[in-house]
């Protein structure tokens, strides 16, 4: 449909600009076709009663001249500033005033909003048709020729003032238009200053007018009507520029102060002020429609720059947790070109206790492109980095040094800073010197107009972010704290996670020393214990020896006695030996030798060592392989060391004999692929408030065990990353050894 009413639009104006007003014949074929484009039974061209010579009509259908209107309705009851659809009749307006030619349009149906939009365009050619004219009348001509100059002036202005400067060229061409004024209206309210432009050199009387169009500008938008205003020197007329019933702005004509002034007087030079109206009424609306667009177009570019801009921002500062680094990042930022923009920026930390806001750093533009560039040519926002020799020349920068010194109160409302933490958003300054409470502070840092912007946490205030541009004056608009509100909102989380990164690794290393304090603890408990354990050992066999060598020494007759007593020091002297071996063994470092292990292998060479034992202690043999076994990777010598303690436990748990029972299976351990090997006793198992404590050092469950056995066998599985396990079974004590086996089908172990 807009498609169409344009078509309607674009065809109609030139062949209306062609006829001449003498041109019935003309008009009559271009009604008629207008009302066929637009669904119609036939258009008329209306001329009301209240005109001279009104109540005529001249149809698209009817005898080609002026006939009677008919049965038309009063003008009195019509709206005449929009279309109106009184059944069956479509009012169209042509021009501006108490009394406009009307085309109208007769049909059933209300017409589409976009086609009434180009009917109304049609008020720029259709009104010379509506009297007679005279073609003798050499005014008329010269209108037509004004009016159509105007509108290509006017179509081409690009702004409200240089489409005020052509309608005030045309008006002084006609005589007696002394001087314009126009006002643009948005919704209620007037914008800006008059523009005015005056036919006559300046003076009072030009003075007179400025004031004039002022009042009755005002008086217009509150009565939403024409006002005039007569003096000595002048006429003036006031009335809303009206486009689809919406008043775009005020325009204010000034004539000759003649009671009868021709402007206004003569019927010809009414329409003609008319026509100036409706003309740049559409000019207005035009101008101002593109004036929003390309508003529109820089604000969502000013948007689209900024929101980039934050983008590359937010990625830099959180590229880095290290608290010092990411707030020399901040300001730098914050103070480059293509970053924040500003040219100084201060950090201002708030001490919880105190209630203080101290400051940390401050940056200006220099040391900030020292710092980002880096000896570059652009920064890097991808993957910034501020060396330390760049935060060292910002540290001992003169400016940062007058920051450092600072102290503010950080709570209440005493200075900015302060009331920006406290209302949390940010507060301008636009007047440092005379801010209550901060004035010394601004005149130490010199500072221009400034902005504060708070940086807070989920749960806390952090501090105050501190910009200001010294150097060029620049101000900083509302859009620019925006943008700041935003930059320190993303400053406040890469903050925060940089503390919480720093408390999390305060707790871990307190988490630590604790449990160093807690092993070290237990490693004295334990040291203690094995002190107490390894003396009451070597107390008894020492006790033996001392009291059969002091036999020995007094000289025993009997040779056997002798013999004897030199058996059980021999005896002891080898059971101590032992038990050293044992201890070192279990103290010193364990060195492994890595190489391929078959389990079935290692299990049948450690059962070669102990047939006979178990044969004469009456014991039975069970052997169960779950075959194909995967190779481990382990030291074969310590896992044969394993399965000879395992053995040799379970042989001496069943004193009376017994059934031993040794399984050998692929399985699985933390979920990786394992081999385990379980052996079974069945004696009398392992009580349940001592099997927890069987492979602690020194602890044993028989009379003369030293027990290192079982704690040495655990460390070497565990050093093949794997686990040995003790339980009682249905009659006696299990102990599973479970060791992993990698993807290849060798087990993982670590490098020893």
């Amino acid at each position: 449909m807009e498609k169409s009413s344009n078509d309607i639009l674009l065809s109609f104006l030139p062949r209306a600009r062609l006829l001449s007003e003498s041109d019935l014949e003309g008009l009559k074929t271009l009604l008629a076709d207008l009302a066929r484009r637009c669904g119609c039974d036939d258009a008329l061209l209306w001329v009301p009663p209240s005109r001279r010579q009104g109540n005529r009509q001249l149809s698209g259908r009817g005898v080609a001249g002026w006939l009677p209107a008919g049965d038309l309705p009063s003008p009195g009851y019509l709206p005449l500033d929009r279309v109106t659809f009184v059944s069956p009749y479509h009012f169209i307006p042509l021009l501006p005033g108490a009394d406009p030619p009307l085309l109208v349009l007769l049909g059933q149906r209300p017409l589409a909003p976009a086609l009434t939009r180009s009917l109304l365009a049609l008020s720029a050619v259709f009104p010379r048709f509506a009297e007679p004219p005279p073609l003798a009348d050499p005014l008329g001509r010269r209108t037509l020729r004004s009016l159509t100059v105007l509108e290509k002036s006017l179509h081409l202005a690009g702004s409200i003032e240089e489409a005020f400067s052509h309608l005030c060229r045309t008006l002084f061409h006609q005589r007696g238009i002394l001087a314009a004024g126009l006002r643009p209206l948005h919704g209620n309210t007037l914008l800006g200053n008059c523009f005015f432009q005056a036919a006559i050199p300046q003076g009072a009387v030009i003075e007179a007018m400025r004031r004039s169009a002022q009042e009755l500008s005002w008086q217009v938008v509150q009565c939403d009507g024409y006002r005039e205003q007569r003096s000595d020197d002048f006429l003036a007329l006031s009335a809303p520029l009206r486009f689809q019933g919406r008043v775009l702005g005020i325009l204010t004509l000034f004539a000759e102060g003649q009671e009868t002034s021709p402007v206004w007087g003569e019927r010809r030079q009414r329409r003609f002020v008319s026509a100036i109206y409706s003309l740049f009424a559409h000019a207005l609306e035009r101008i101002t429609a593109h004036e929003a667009r390309s508003t529109l177009a820089v604000e969502n570019e000013r948007k689209l720059r900024e929101t980039a801009t934050l983008y590359r921002i937010s990625k830099a500062i959180h590229s880095t947790v290290k608290m010092d680094e990411l707030t020399h990042l901040i300001l730098s930022a914050a103070a480059v070109p293509d970053g924040g923009g500003f040219e100084r920026a201060m950090l201002f930390m708030l001490n919880e206790r105190s209630g203080m806001l101290q400051g940390m750093l401050g940056v200006t533009r220099e040391s900030a492109l020292f710092a980002l560039l880096g000896g570059r040519d652009k920064v890097d926002w991808e993957q910034p980095r501020i060396c330390p020799e760049a935060e060292a020349l910002q540290h001992k920068s003169p400016f940062c040094r007058q920051v450092v010194k600072q102290r503010l109160a950080g709570r209440g409302e005493e200075n900015p800073l302060a009331r920006a933490l406290q209302s949390q958003r940010v507060i301008f300054v636009p007047h440092p010197r005379h801010e209550r409470g901060a004035a010394l502070f601004a005149e130490t840092l010199q500072l221009g107009p400034y902005a504060c912007a708070p940086l807070l946490g989920r749960h806390r205030p952090l501090g105050v972010l501190v910009v200001d541009n010294p150097e060029s004056k620049q101000e900083i608009t509302a859009q620019r704290l925006y943008f700041l509100e935003l930059f320190a909102s993303q400053a406040s989380a890469a903050m925060e996670n940089s503390l919480l990164l720093r408390n999390l690794e305060l707790a871990n290393q307190e988490l630590h020393k604790t449990e160093e304090r807690l092993m070290h603890g237990e490693k004295m408990a334990l040291l203690g214990e094995m002190a107490a354990s390894i003396a009451h050992e070597l107390k008894n066999p020492l006790v033996a020896i001392g009291g059969f060598a002091s036999r020995i020494a007094r000289k025993e007759s009997d040779p056997g006695k002798m013999r004897e007593y030199g058996e059980i020091i021999h005896r002891e002297g080898v059971r101590l030996e032992e038990m050293l071996d044992s201890i070192l063994g279990f103290s010193r470092k364990q060195l492994l030798c890595f190489s391929e292990v078959d389990p079935e292998g290692m299990v049948e060479k450690s059962l070669e060592l102990e047939r006979d034992l178990l044969a004469a202690a009456k014991i039975d043999l069970r052997l169960e392989i779950v075959r194909p076994l995967p190779k481990i990777l382990g030291d074969a010598a310590k896992l044969h060391q394993v399965m000879i303690n395992l053995l040799a436990n379970a042989r001496q748990a069943m004193l009376q004999g017994g059934v031993l029972t040794l399984r050998v299976f692929p399985g699985f351990f933390r979920g990786a692929e394992a081999v385990s090997i379980e052996v079974e006793d069945s004696g009398e198992g392992i009580g349940e408030e001592r099997i927890g404590r069987v492979f602690a050092p020194f602890f044993s469950t028989k009379d003369n065990g030293t027990g290192l056995g079982l704690a040495i066998s655990c460390r070497i599985v565990e050093q093949h990353r794997g686990e040995l396990l003790a339980r009682n079974g249905p009659q006696g004590a299990i102990f599973t050894i479970k060791l992993p086996v990698g993807k290849d089908g060798v087990s993982v172990v670590p490098n020893y």
